[in-house]
């Protein structure tokens, strides 16, 4: 799969510097940009809302390219709702750069081709959504992490505690506070918010044990077929959980690995991480080509390709101890620490250059974070799984959410701390050229350190 990888993303890079041989984001290219003028727009999704305004994701007619919709709060009358046509006049701009941020290009590369505003008297409803559209609306994947979202708020989550069990586990970060997210940056802990390989890792395992029948059930059919109908299961329910979060690179890269890896099981066969990693990104690049220019992309699959490549080699420099006596409780609390280091560290060593070279900064107390915080991390998007299948019961729900709250305060609090310790953050930029040259100083160092290790 690496020899499929690389031509695509020249492909991509080429496209992207001469528009050949297709233009990278002609499905935002609109020719209504900056003009003033009467259009009929309707609503694609649940209302986003601002401390002055409601923001919509709009189609707009007869175009059909999506853009952003930001609305006045209005509490004289009722506002849109999914699935309603307005005819609103207003201008629609295509955003630039906000200080060091290309938000214009982050935008479409998300497929918004521009954004708006509109007052009180600069929309009306010329459409109710009918039933059509309310059914394909229950339908969506958005729709439904919309309603888990209300169900957080009526299990008593609000504020910062809300906005952190969203992240985690709906990939949704609509709900956090700025100052939340610069904490979690600085403490070194926002690859938790984004839903990845950590928090899908935590659904496959759940996945195992319910379908094992919690660890003392067997499936009464033949055992060729009992792969085939669990990995089945598994896959759809991976992918199921995907749409939920939003289909970012994080999670479709790792549900690609593992639906790879139950498939090679199925047929008997070795399953290669890395050509599974590889699979995952010629599996993105080929449906979403402009992902490769996503910083979360680029992160995603950083941060995994350093695991698999660097952590061995880290691993072999931290030995257990030999007066522990293997497969004792000592020995696996220590086998459990080494594991969160080494990943931390080789994760670190992967991101380093494009942390530098997108935030301009990097957390030095990154390890002491996700010592606790990983752990703290599975704890939280198991006992939400179980809170959202079980908390219609009546007293369970109290018991689940105030465990799943306790835990999300833990996480926010440590995370505070780490973040209000001296020297948190180092402030430092790279260049396109510094960062390349980190990278080649990093690989020059995983050669070494393999070379050395063996």
């Amino acid at each position: 799969m690496l020899l499929w990888l690389l031509p695509i993303v020249a492909v991509i890079i080429c496209s992207n510097l001469w528009n050949k041989p297709f233009r990278l984001y002609k499905d935002t290219e609109i020719d209504f940009a900056d003009t003033l003028l009467n259009f009929t727009v309707v609503v694609q999704d649940m209302p986003t809302e601002r401390k002055k305004t409601h923001r919509y994701e709009v189609e707009v007619l007869p175009s059909r390219a999506r853009a952003y919709l930001y609305i006045r709060k209005d509490t004289a009358r009722t506002m849109p709702a999914w699935g309603d046509t307005l005819l609103v006049r207003t201008r629609f701009r295509q955003e630039c750069m906000l200080g060091d941020f290309d938000y214009g290009r982050y935008l479409r590369i998300n497929g918004i081709a521009a954004t708006a505003f509109a007052g009180g008297r600069q929309w009306k409803l010329i459409g109710a959504s009918g039933r059509k559209a309310q059914q394909k609306m229950h339908l969506s994947p958005r729709w439904w992490r919309y309603r888990l979202t209300q169900r957080y708020k009526e299990l008593g989550f609000s504020g910062a505690e809300l906005g952190t069990l969203t992240a985690m586990t709906l990939g949704s970060k609509e709900e956090m506070d700025a100052e939340v997210k610069r904490a979690f940056r600085h403490a070194g802990a926002a690859h938790v918010l984004a839903v990845s390989g950590l928090h899908t890792g935590i659904i496959y395992a759940v996945l195992l044990f319910v379908i094992s029948g919690f660890g003392c059930w067997y499936p009464m059919y033949e055992e060729r077929y009992k792969q085939l109908i669990m990995s089945a299961f598994i896959i759809t329910a991976m992918w199921l959980y995907a749409a939920l979060t939003g289909w970012t690179p994080s999670v479709v890269r790792s549900v690609v690995a593992v639906s790879l890896m139950e498939l090679a099981q199925v047929w008997h066969r070795q399953s290669s991480l890395k050509n599974c990693i590889a699979a995952a990104a010629v599996f993105i690049l080929c449906i979403r080509p402009a992902d490769l220019f996503s910083v979360s992309f680029q992160l995603s699959f950083a941060a995994v390709t350093g695991i698999v490549i660097l952590e061995p080699s880290i691993r072999r420099c931290f030995p257990l101890p030999d007066a522990i006596k293997r497969n004792t409780v000592l020995h696996k609390a220590f086998r459990y620490i080494r594991g969160l280091v080494t990943i931390s560290l080789a994760a670190q060593f992967a991101t380093l250059p494009l942390t530098l070279f997108y935030y301009h900064e990097t957390a030095n107390w990154f390890m002491l974070t996700n010592i606790i915080v990983l752990p703290l991390a599975f704890l939280l998007v198991t006992g939400a799984l179980v809170m959202l299948t079980l908390g219609w019961l009546p007293v369970i729900d109290d018991v689940l959410s105030w465990v799943v709250m306790g835990l999300t305060k833990l996480i926010n609090c440590w995370v505070e701390l780490i973040d209000s310790l001296p020297g948190a953050v180092t402030e430092a930029s790279a260049t396109p050229a510094t960062t390349l040259a980190l990278y080649a100083i990093t690989a020059a160092f995983a050669i070494l350190l393999r070379y050395v290790t063996q």
